[in-house]
């Protein structure tokens, strides 16, 4: 891709807005109210180098936001729908592309076997996706359409009234898809010693919560792969700023969203201890 210094320029400028990152959540799927986690994670994946998946019930607009992925990624994103209907062999396939470090970046979607998710079964086996694969995506978002009066409200309006067109501030696909370019080929953030303190923090908080009784049997919910993606995650949020220096606040971004991801998988009560 061919940048101008105009363009250049802009993205420089946008970059100083304080509410960059705002802005660029919001030009994602306005047409789609809430999923503001989701929306997050897809500006992190165009900056930075982190595998998604988006397992939910029918009707989640997980097709939709898949389409978004692919319409503004600047080619190097592989979008895959319905994961769990690749052929086992083609499942084989896509993990032993995304083992190659920094390879190829994967943004998939994927329904429970039965449509929706049964609240009295473990997620595990309600999803036709190997382990070994499930655990090539850094961030899992299993999504549940859950009747809601509060949300079905704003729900309804924001369809209703019109209000799904681009909200003001709104950045065009374009100039998204060069703003990543950009950030991508030119920024190389480098973790301060506070956004390491906070990474290790979390990392060992963790995997080290408090045991009711020694035998006790804890689940691992992050291994020192998962620390590496923290790094990368930062660094994205780093790159929506053109800095070079991953600070604190990144650092704590990128944590909020990991704990997101598996308070979904149901790791509750680990990020409860953790936070204590």
């Amino acid at each position: 891709m061919n940048l101008s210094k105009s363009d250049i320029d802009k993205i420089k400028g946008l970059s100083k807005n304080k509410d960059i990152f705002k802005m660029l959540r919001e030009s994602i799927a306005p047409e789609i109210w809430g999923f503001d986690k989701i929306k997050e994670t897809i500006i992190l994946q165009l900056f930075g180098n982190i595998n998604t998946l988006l397992v939910g019930d029918l009707g989640t607009a997980k097709s939709s936001f898949a389409e978004v992925v692919s319409g503004i990624s600047t080619g190097n994103i592989l979008c895959i729908k319905r994961l769990q209907r690749l052929s086992d062999q083609d499942k084989k396939q896509l993990m032993e592309k995304m083992e190659k470090p920094k390879a190829l970046s994967v943004f998939a979607t994927a329904n429970p076997n039965l449509g929706r998710f049964d609240p009295y079964v473990p997620i595990p086996e309600q999803i036709s996706i190997p382990t070994e694969l499930l655990s090539m995506f850094n961030i899992v978002f299993f999504v549940r359409d859950v009747p809601n009066k509060s949300s079905d409200e704003k729900i309804a309006s924001h369809i209703l009234e019109g209000t799904q067109s681009k909200p003001k501030g709104a950045i065009d696909k374009e100039l998204i898809r060069k703003y990543t370019f950009y950030a991508k080929n030119n920024i190389n953030p480098l973790l301060s010693e506070d956004a390491k303190r906070e990474l290790k923090k979390f990392y060992v908080g963790i995997r080290n919560p408090p045991r009711k009784k020694d035998s006790e049997i804890v689940p691992v919910a992050i291994t020192a792969r998962q620390l590496g993606v923290l790094v990368d995650i930062s660094k994205a949020y780093a790159r929506v700023r053109l800095s070079n220096e991953v600070n604190k606040q990144d650092a704590e971004r990128a944590v909020d969203l990991m704990r997101c991801s598996l308070v979904m998988a149901g790791y509750d009560e680990l990020i409860e201890n953790e936070k204590k």
